[in-house]
């Protein structure tokens, strides 16, 4: 799977650019405060998701198991998507990372991350290893991004 991780910023540039980029699947995450709904525009596929960045597991706005399984449902038989957030370092990276997941094993979804910019938000990598019933997961996710 190629993957391309920019935040809504960058998106909103590369949308304005050649159709190239409106022809790869959008996972577009931003936070329930705000209505980034226009950086669909001219992505025939995407989805749209509204979470904080948060790692809370009772937090009321944090991921849920039903935003990961709305993921990888969603980039299961994609070739390439574009995965955009806030900052495009911790939901957008999480994201790719789970979609990645259901592709290969973790520690080569890992190397397609930036490790000097990615940081994947953690409850979602946790979620998605409950979800895969596969601890490896959220274990090497541990041992490759902990503070």
């Amino acid at each position: 799977m190629n993957i391309h991780i920019v935040p809504h910023n960058k998106l909103s540039k590369i949308n304005n650019e050649k159709d190239y980029w409106h022809d790869w699947p959008l996972v577009l995450i931003s936070s329930p405060r705000y209505d980034m709904s226009e950086l669909t525009k001219g992505h025939n596929e995407h989805l749209y998701l509204k979470f904080e960045d948060i790692t809370d597991l009772d937090a009321p706005t944090g991921p849920k198991e039903q935003d990961i399984i709305d993921i990888m449902e969603f980039t299961k038989d994609k070739e390439r998507v574009i995965f955009s957030c806030q900052a495009g370092i911790s939901r957008s990276s999480a994201a790719a990372l789970i979609a990645l997941c259901q592709k290969m094993p973790i520690t080569e979804a890992v190397e397609k991350l930036d490790l000097a910019w990615h940081h994947p938000n953690q409850l979602m990598v946790y979620h998605a290893s409950k979800i895969l019933k596969d601890i490896s997961i959220y274990e090497i996710y541990l041992d490759v991004f902990r503070f």
